[in-house]
C-alpha cells in the first residue's frame, strides 16, 4: 500500500531542511559533470553549474563576471578544465589571462579552485609549461587551491577515476572550508581494492 504524505506534512518536511547558505560557481568541461548533484548532496552549499563538455576555454568562461559578481567570502568559484587542447595551447596566454582577470577581480573575496591539464602521452611538454603557469596563478593566495590531475595514482587516463578524484576532492576542499598550510596545497589519490583514499601533499607541477 503506497504512503500518501499530505500538503502540510510535506511542507513541514521541506521546510525542516537547513538553508544553503554558500555558493559555489563552477566553469568546466566534461571533468564537471554530476559534481554539482554532490555538493548539493554532500555540503551545505549550492552549486551553479556552467558545465560545457565538449567547449573550449573561452566559451566555457564566456560571461563570467555576470556569474561571480555577486559572490561573498565563504563562496567558491571552481574553473575545472582538465582536457587539453591544440586551440588551448595556440591561445594559453588568453586562457592563462582570464585565470589571472578572476584572481585578480578587484576586492575579491570568494575562494577559487583550479584544475590542472590531464597529461595525454602525445603533448605533455606542452602541458607541462600551461601547468606551470597555472601553479603561478595559484600561489597567489592561501584561498586558492589547485587540483593536479596528474597526481592520480600515475593514470591520468582513466576518466572515471579521475572524475571521481576531481569531484571527491572539490566536496572535501568545501567541507574543509580551504583550511590548511598557506603553501599551495594538492590533494593525492591512492586507489586500492578497499576504496580511494585521500591525502593531501604540498610539492610543485610533476612533469612527465
Amino acid at each position: 500500500m503506497p504512503i500518501i504524505l499530505n500538503k502540510s506534512r510535506l511542507y513541514n518536511e521541506k521546510t525542516k531542511q537547513k538553508p544553503k547558505s554558500n555558493s559555489i560557481v563552477i566553469f568546466s568541461d566534461s571533468i564537471g559533470q554530476g559534481l554539482a548533484s554532490k555538493i548539493i548532496e554532500k555540503t551545505e552549499f549550492q552549486a551553479i553549474n556552467n558545465c560545457k563538455p565538449d567547449a573550449g576555454f573561452q566559451n566555457i568562461l564566456e560571461n563570467y563576471g555576470e556569474k561571480i559578481k555577486d559572490l561573498e567570502k565563504n563562496d567558491t568559484v571552481a574553473v575545472l578544465i582538465t582536457k587539453y587542447e591544440s586551440s588551448l595551447y595556440q591561445n594559453q596566454q588568453k586562457y592563462i589571462k582570464l585565470l589571472n582577470d578572476i584572481v585578480y577581480q578587484p576586492y575579491r573575496k570568494f575562494n577559487m579552485i583550479i584544475t590542472g591539464l590531464r597529461y595525454n602521452g602525445k603533448n605533455d611538454n606542452k602541458i607541462y609549461y600551461i601547468n606551470n603557469q597555472i601553479f603561478n596563478i595559484a600561489k597567489v593566495s592561501e584561498n586558492i587551491k589547485l587540483l593536479d590531475p596528474n597526481m592520480i595514482n600515475e593514470n591520468t587516463r582513466n576518466y572515471k577515476l579521475l572524475k571521481n578524484f576531481i569531484i571527491e576532492n572539490v566536496v572535501t576542499i568545501i567541507n574543509c572550508k580551504f583550511r590548511g598550510s598557506s603553501l599551495l596545497r594538492f590533494m593525492k589519490c591512492h586507489a586500492s581494492d578497499k576504496g580511494t583514499n585521500f591525502s593531501t601533499t604540498q610539492e610543485s607541477i610533476r612533469k612527465r
